[in-house]
């Protein structure tokens, strides 16, 4: 269920900010950020009660930060591109966040898909920035089909390019998923926590994976500004 809405919530989220006036859209999104998180983050959060709510806006901010980009760029570049605006911002969102934040990687949207075997070992190539990006671009494609009546000319050639990259992760990591070679009698989930000294391939892998994203949005929003009316 966690995992099914790790997919979902996005999508009918990024809707909500296209059909509605940007500003009190987002400020609605972020309302109800700050009470998600609130929740879910009760007695978890070491701060006085009274200041509580001022700390959930405080730190829910941030989740609005890839809607916004999404309504000033997307409009302005043409057709499939224009989905590649939120996983972008969302992307370098987490990431600067995380290299910012002494709580790190701590309520990523990756983390939804704890359960989802095939998924978690993208983690291993472009650590969990690899998982936010495909999570945040399934929500960008779904609702430009949404919004184009699923019969965009274009369409096609977008689900090509997004389905075949998700046949690619979707099959080798079923197949790493189901490597018995070094089995055990419980599977058990297992992180990089840096505390100090070198820092492994993967999580250099992973750093440029996430630079790529937050290059890639300056790349898009000069592009997008060019582009603008």
């Amino acid at each position: 269920m966690i995992a099914a809405t790790g997919w979902l919530a996005p999508l009918f989220l990024l809707h909500y900010a296209h059909v509605v006036p940007m500003w009190p859209g987002l400020l609605w999104l972020w309302l109800a950020a700050a009470l998600a998180l609130g929740i879910a983050n009760w007695r978890v959060i070491p701060v006085p009660v009274f200041i509580y709510p001022l700390a959930a806006l405080f730190l829910s901010a941030s989740l609005v930060l890839p809607y916004l980009a999404d309504r000033l760029l997307a409009p302005s570049l043409p057709g499939f591109l224009s989905t590649l605006v939120f996983p972008l911002a969302w992307t370098a969102v987490e990431y600067l966040g995380a290299r910012l934040s002494p709580f790190g990687t701590w309520g990523s949207l990756a983390y939804t898909q704890a359960g989802n075997w095939p998924l978690l070992q993208l983690a291993s190539v472009v650590g969990v920035w690899g998982i936010v990006f495909v999570l945040a671009w399934f929500a960008s494609v779904a609702n430009w089909l949404w919004e184009g009546g699923f019969s965009n000319e274009a369409a096609g050639a977008g689900l090509a390019v997004c389905w075949g990259w998700s046949a690619v992760v979707d099959t080798c990591g079923r197949e790493l998923a189901c490597l018995d070679h070094f089995a055990v009698s419980e599977r058990v989930l297992i992180a990089e926590v840096s505390i100090a000294g070198p820092r492994t391939l993967y999580a250099r892998i992973g750093d440029a994976w996430a630079w790529s994203c937050v290059s890639g949005l300056v790349v898009v929003a000069v592009w997008a500004s060019l582009l603008a009316p």
